[in-house]
Parts: structure tokens; sequence; C-alpha cells
């Protein structure tokens, strides 16, 4: 069977088209999706084999950690600072496959980018949805390593942590052959915000959430937390690392000194998708009489565990809670200043 000349030349017209215009303006040209589809799926018939680019082997690094923990450290309050994409596709026996990208504030364009892919006009395709977010996660890193924005030492203490740790518990000998270092896909895209910490990633936590883009991150590893209960009492555990106040000792200082009880955490994992968890605060007593605003600290769709949630709540309460604090602290200037004016 032979295919029309008409519609080779067609192609090859388009192809050139195609061409010209990267070569004028430096980036691909907007094509419809349905085009882009057509073109991966002959790309994958013609090329069996690019259909994962060089470098898309995972290992047994939690890169996703890797890139909360960066987050958590340059960060901590901004849930637009890193967001994940997930897109279902087929491959050609109609399996469902994921495609994911990571966005970055310091990088113009998702991760991974064309360079990444292989030159390709789409990643690499994978199986799990988490799998896909690994890898998208493992291009930001290397270029967050290469810019010398991330310590090298982070991506050791990955490798030692993920070394150390068990392998999971299979069930099947094909589940058995699966990477240590992969959990279950979610349900559902998600905005990524905070770090995770369940057990089957066997994760190194990110550091303190004090810390600020101008000061260096700290290379030294960090405990994993441990889990806790759906409603949580402040605590002053941290689950970032220990050698600095955390923010949830922060709050119960804060509190103390508006003379009122730390607040309770109220967290949940998001239904169908237990990867993320969502939660608030709420005060008792003279707390409640705050001029707070409603649902105080609330959080969405945190990655993670619930302590890495708590966290997240407690970083807002404390910005809340410091408000108070200094428009208190203003008013008794003033009433010490009219007091010696008299």
């Amino acid at each position: 069977m032979t295919v029309p000349p008409g519609i080779l030349q067609d192609i090859a017209t388009w192809i050139h088209e195609q061409q010209e215009f990267e070569a004028k303006h430096g980036k691909p040209a907007p094509i419809h999706a349905s085009i882009r589809d057509a073109l991966c799926e002959l790309h994958a018939l013609l090329k069996p084999d690019a259909i994962i680019p060089p470098g898309a082997d995972l290992g047994n690094t939690d890169w996703i950690s890797l890139l909360f923990r960066y987050k958590q450290a340059r960060h901590p309050l901004t849930s637009s600072a890193m967001v994940f994409t997930d897109e279902a596709t087929q491959d050609l026996t109609h399996l469902q496959r994921w495609m994911s990208h990571v966005t970055l504030e310091e990088h113009s364009e998702p991760f991974p980018t064309a360079v990444n892919a292989g030159g390709t006009l789409l990643p690499p395709s994978f199986g799990r949805k988490k799998d896909a977010r690994q890898y998208a996660a493992k291009c930001a890193v290397s270029w967050l390593l290469d810019q010398r924005r991330m310590p090298a030492a982070w991506l050791m203490d990955q490798r030692i942590a993920s070394a150390a740790a068990p392998p999971p518990v299979t069930s099947s000998p094909q589940a058995a052959k699966q990477s240590t270092a992969q959990v279950p896909p979610t349900k559902k895209q998600k905005t990524a915000t905070e770090p995770s910490t369940s057990s089957s990633d066997h994760t190194t936590p990110a550091p303190p959430a004090e810390s600020t883009a101008d000061t260096p991150l700290d290379p030294s590893p960090a405990p994993v937390p441990t889990s806790t209960p759906a409603i949580i009492p402040a605590s002053s555990s941290s689950a970032f690392g220990a050698g600095e106040p955390s923010v949830l000792q922060e709050v119960n200082e804060t509190c103390k000194k508006l003379m009122i009880q730390p607040p309770a955490y109220k967290i949940t994992a998001d239904e169908g998708d237990p990867d993320f968890f969502s939660g608030h605060a709420e005060f008792s007593g003279a707390g409640a009489l705050l001029r707070l605003p409603p649902d105080v600290g609330r959080v969405e769709h945190v990655y993670g565990g619930k302590a890495y949630a708590r966290e997240a709540i407690a970083g807002r309460v404390l910005e809340e809670l410091r408000k108070v604090l200094d428009e208190r602290l203003r008013m008794y200037r003033e009433i010490f200043a009219k007091l010696g004016e008299s």
C-alpha cells in the first residue's frame, strides 16, 4: 500500500514551514493538539525506542521531595512558586499514560523542556502519574543543580536515604519489579505546595520555613517526621528539621505574648487523593476573639503528610498573629507616650 504523492509533498512543505518558524523565532511554532498527537504517534511508530529519551530513568532518588525541599527553603509561603500540571494520554495500544510538567518561578519555561525531552515535542509518558511527576521534578532539580541554586549535598542526602530504606512489600512478581522510590499515582491534578512524607517515598524533608532567598541553603539532612492525627494540637516539633525554632514554636511563643492558647490544627486527607491534605487552624477562648480572617491558616491540596500541612497552616497563622501583635504593641507605645506627656 502506498501514499499518494500529494500527501507526502504537503507534509514535507508543512515540516519546512515549522522549521523556518523555529529558526526565525527561536521556539517551535504553535500547533493544534490533534496534529501534535498524530506526529507523536507517527514518531513512536518510526522510532519506538525514542518514546522514552535518555535520562528518563528515575532511579531510586525521590526527585519530588528534593524539589519540595528547595521550594520550602526559597518560597515557604508562596503556593505559585511550584506547580505541577498533569496530562493524560494513550499509547499505541490505547493504555492510559501520563505526562507531567512542573513550573518554577525561577525559570520561564516549564520542566521538562524540549532539551530534557530529547528534542521531541512532548515529554516522555509513564504508566503512573507519580512517575511522570518524578521525571518533571528530576529535570527541574538537574537545572537547579547546574545553576548552583540547590546544594549538591541535598542530592547525596536523598540517595543515601533511598539506599538505606527497606524495599516496599509487593503483592505480585510484576509489582516486585517496581522501583522502591515509586508510589501510587494521584487521582487528579493538583497544585503542589508542600513536600511528601509518605513512608513509601522515604523522603528527605525540607529545611525550616523561615529560610529566605537571601539566606544560604543549609545542605545538612533533616529528620523524617512522624505521622500525626487528623486533629493536631500545637506542638514544638518541626517537620522541616532541627537546630532552629520551627514555625510551630513561633506560633506558640506569639500566642503567649498575646496571652491566648495556641490553635488546634484540623487537617484531613483530600477525598480520593490521600497524598494531598487540606486544613485550617481553630482558636478557642480569648484567641477566638481576635480579629483574624475566617478559616485562618487555610491551606488546600498540600502534598505529603499531615505534618507538612500543619507546618503550612502554622506559617499562615503566624503571619496573622504577628499583625495582631504589632498592632497591639503600637497601641501600647501610643498609650505610654501620652502618659509621658501628661
